[in-house]
């Protein structure tokens, strides 16, 4: 019943192209799926995405993915189509799609999953989704709405993520923004995101699947939860305060990727550490450690928090959902031993010194709004008034702008707000003073504190009086290093 293809199609609106060749006698070929937007900004800086799909899929009152009042669990063949920045650069594909299994479903804009298989098409997913990451085939992926950050900035996990990638042994769940069409309507933006399965570990670290073990909470996601409900067992019954069981446990855990996970939830607030929140993984290979990731921060940053989520939270031996007692049991063990206490001292300061300065975090927000920016009104036209008990949309541009703004305010005082309360919690530090770095000699080189490398010429925050860093100097090529020279405290 198609329209046979006779002609050139002129297209003049959005409109999607679904061809196959049929001859009789012959089985048909595959469904060639493409998309034609008419998008009206200009100068886009982020992929378009189209879904195509049959409109009963999402919209029929009994079984489509839109309507219910539920979540459901269904999956249905779509073509999944994301038209890239750079013109020509595209890829389009047969997959299954369903709603995300999270708590975002609630939100009127439903945030949706994609998955490869054989059945619809290809295995994989193959094609750079994030640019400049190390990652080019999926088995899996979603289209997030930003949870509880829906009717605020759509940034917020985001951020966090980019803020941190450079300088912190995380496993970065990646972020891009994508204005998505379903069916040649538009849905607004949507934030593309790698799913934390037990392929994100395999695809980061080459692991195996059946090897890879995921825990949320203290229960199993992947794999068995034995080993690290065991781990946690021990921590109760080990003196870590013996040099010999401390060193021990450093074989079993990923001590810098611990102490930078609880630092980053550490600075942007992230009330929701909890059982729903807190991702533990390791393989089965013997050698292997246990590493640790937040799923997401968009509840991160609230200004209602900003002298909250401190030491206490983290270490609180009695505490609510957010902050159970076996969930604070590694940090609390972890920080009787005086060696630990140094070095988590240490990475707190330089990182709140560098990763975390406003000016860097400054310039990462800048360039993520500017993503969006022009689309934000639209995006709000589209949503406002959709509201339920789960989140309510953006109402206005001013009213985005003005919750971006709060992140700003967050992270101006929020690094001092840490240094008070360390003060107040551990005995090795008392203080903080001014510290000043700079090049005397413009595009020279760059200076390293510890092993963190200074991204500007002069630098200036303030760091922990009592604690010792090495300072590095690195020449650029046809430079050498001459000297220091101290100019005063």
């Amino acid at each position: 019943s198609s329209t046979i293809y006779t002609s050139p199609i002129n297209i003049s609106q959005n409109t999607n192209i679904r061809v196959a060749v049929f001859q009789d006698s012959l089985v048909p070929s595959d469904i060639h799926t493409h998309s034609y937007i008419f998008e009206s900004i200009a100068n886009r800086k982020i992929p378009v995405v189209s879904i195509v799909g049959d409109s009963l899929i999402f919209f029929s009152p009994s079984s489509g993915l839109l309507t219910q009042s539920f979540l459901p669990s269904w999956e249905y063949e779509v073509n999944f189509e994301i038209i890239d920045v750079i013109p020509g650069q595209n890829k389009s594909q047969e997959m299954g799609v369903e709603i995300l299994q999270e708590d975002e479903w609630q939100a009127p804009q439903k945030p949706y999953n994609f998955i490869a298989r054989d059945k619809y098409s290809k295995k994989n997913f193959n094609y750079q989704l994030f640019p400049g990451e190390n990652i080019s085939s999926f088995k899996s992926f979603s289209l997030r709405n930003a949870g509880t950050d829906w009717g605020s900035t759509l940034l917020k996990d985001g951020l966090t993520q980019e803020v941190t990638k450079s300088n912190m042994n995380l496993d970065n769940r990646f972020y891009r923004p994508a204005s998505v069409y379903l069916n040649g309507v538009w849905q607004g933006i949507y934030n593309l995101r790698v799913n934390t399965d037990t392929r994100y570990p395999q695809k980061l670290y080459g692991y195996d699947n059946d090897s890879i073990n995921i825990i949320k909470g203290n229960g199993a996601l992947e794999g068995s939860p034995t080993a690290y409900n065991s781990w946690l067992n021990l921590l109760q019954t080990t003196d870590l305060t013996d040099s010999t069981n401390y060193m021990e446990m450093t074989n079993q855990m990923d001590i810098e990727n611990y102490t930078h996970h609880i630092i980053s939830l550490l600075f942007f607030g992230n009330q929701k550490w909890s059982t729903e929140n807190s991702f533990q993984w390791r393989s089965n290979d013997v050698d292997s450690k246990w590493r640790w990731f937040s799923r997401g921060m968009d509840k991160s940053m609230k200004s209602s928090n900003i002298n909250n989520i401190l030491f206490p939270f983290f270490t609180h031996t009695n505490g609510n959902i957010d902050n159970p007692e076996w969930l604070t049991r590694p940090f609390r063990a972890l920080l009787t031993n005086t060696n630990y206490r140094n070095y988590f001292l240490s990475e707190l300061s330089d990182h709140l010194y560098i990763t975390f300065s406003p000016t860097l975090i400054n310039e990462k927000q800048a360039d993520m709004t500017s993503l969006i920016d022009s689309y934000i009104s639209n995006h709000s036209a589209l949503w406002n008034g959709t509201g339920n008990g789960y989140s309510q949309p953006i109402t206005s541009y001013n009213a985005w702008i003005d919750s971006v703004t709060q992140i700003t305010n967050w992270c101006l005082p929020r690094s001092d707000i840490i240094r008070n309360s360390a003060i107040t919690y551990f005995s090795e530090v008392a203080s903080y003073s001014n510290l000043n770095i700079m090049l005397q000699s413009p595009n020279s080189g760059c200076i390293a504190i510890n092993d963190l490398v200074i991204p500007k010429e002069s630098w200036s925050g303030n760091y922990f009086d009592s604690l010792e860093f090495t300072l590095t100097a690195i020449p650029n090529p046809g430079y050498s290093f001459v000297g220091w020279e101290n100019t005063g405290v």
